[in-house]
């Protein structure tokens, strides 16, 4: 696979998308119990997407029926580059290179059905998005070619009732490879070969207005992941980053501090911190904790939301797969899933209110080949 097919299969925001407002889990066989509502994730690889119920007293993965579905996958257009959920965990969003799939969700079996209308036009290789706070207009980053001069196209769209896409408006960022990410009213792309964050105010249309004081803001080399904790407080991107005197190997995170009424970005001093990571990061749902993959395991990060400043978990990093390429949270049961794209399997921990990661008893879940992205619903 090449340096960019790489870039491209890891070019997430945060994979998990879940409803923040919890009632309690749903039963593994995918029926309701008294009081609760199902829980269920969906693992993609570049061809499959499969449904997993997960057990509410264990967190275990428990692949149902009916899936995976399945997708082309050919070079040099690649397949599934993201999925996600909408913020009312009714709909999931799948970026392909032949558009954008919607599909609805059974919230009391999991099954996915595909909208009228889909896969929606969009970029050429869309490769990652954003949904604004109220979850009624998304944001869609691909290129605007498939041959040089390459820029980013970000493709604005609402979204109805049935959640299919109306395009409202295409906006150009220069050079191409961008990763998209929200906080508050803003949306923020982070551009891969400008080593930049280019920051947008969201209109109560869903327009995008680049009127942010300092935009776009500088990052250390190469930020193909970036990560907003939910409060809007602190912003981190993941960098290639390149050898140094005290950094051998490539890798780094990008701190910021976030404005809340201008989107401005404030660096964190010390920035960027030499982190040497190999998979997308991301934030549980209390904002307490960055998760970062490495080559086979993930390091955990205590976040200080006022400063935006990192400390290392005692513990970390906590021994995975091969090839961890992104983690996923439960925010009720505390449970964080580890998406192993070499081992071709989820690695399962119980979260301590520390940061510590705990394997939950049993082996891996087995997922597709070089699986790359999960997304969890809940009620």
């Amino acid at each position: 696979m090449s340096l960019i097919n790489e870039l491209k299969w890891y070019h997430v925001t945060n994979l998990m998308t879940c409803t923040w407002l919890l009632s309690s889990c749903g039963g593994s066989d995918g029926g309701s119990v008294a009081g609760a509502t199902p829980a269920y994730a969906y693992v993609g690889t570049l061809s499959t997407l499969t449904t997993y119920s997960i057990d509410p007293s264990t967190g275990v993965l428990v692949a149902l029926g009916g899936s995976p579905l399945t997708f082309q996958n050919s070079f040099p257009f690649g397949g599934i580059r993201q999925i996600a959920t909408d913020p009312s965990g009714q709909a999931l969003y799948l970026l392909h290179y032949t558009g954008v799939h919607v599909f609805t969700i059974n919230r009391n079996t999991g099954a996915l059905t595909e909208v009228a209308g889909s896969p929606f036009e969009s970029g050429v290789g869309p490769n990652s998005l954003a949904f604004d706070a109220s979850g009624t207009h998304l944001y869609v980053a691909g290129e605007t070619s498939p041959v040089a001069p390459v820029n980013t196209m970000i493709s604005a769209y609402s979204i109805n009732s049935s959640g299919a896409l109306v395009p409202l408006a295409n906006y150009t960022v220069s050079a191409g490879l961008s990763t998209l990410v929200t906080a508050g009213n803003h949306l923020y792309a982070a551009g891969f070969y400008s080593n930049s964050i280019t920051v947008f105010s969201i209109g109560p249309s869903g327009e995008l207005i680049q009127n942010v004081p300092g935009s776009p803001f500088a990052t250390d080399t190469g930020p193909h992941s970036i990560a907003v904790d939910p409060s809007g407080s602190v912003l981190y991107t993941a960098n290639n980053g390149v050898p140094t005197a005290n950094e051998s190997t490539p890798g780094s995170i990008s701190s910021f501090t976030i404005d809340s009424s201008t989107g401005a970005l404030t660096p964190v001093t010390g920035n960027p911190l030499p982190i040497a990571f190999a998979g997308t990061i991301s934030i549980d749902p209390m904002g307490k904790f960055l998760f970062v993959p490495e080559t086979n395991g993930v390091s955990v990060y205590a976040i200080d939301a006022a400063t935006g400043v990192l400390s290392g978990v005692a513990g970390s990093p906590f021994l995975a797969g091969t090839s961890p390429g992104s983690v996923s949270i439960d925010p009720a049961n505390q449970i964080v899933y580890v998406v192993n794209g070499g081992s071709a399997n989820v690695s399962e921990f119980t979260l301590a209110s520390t940061g510590a990661l705990a394997p939950l008893a049993g082996p891996p879940a087995p997922v597709g080949t070089n699986p790359g992205y999960m997304a969890i619903v809940w009620q």
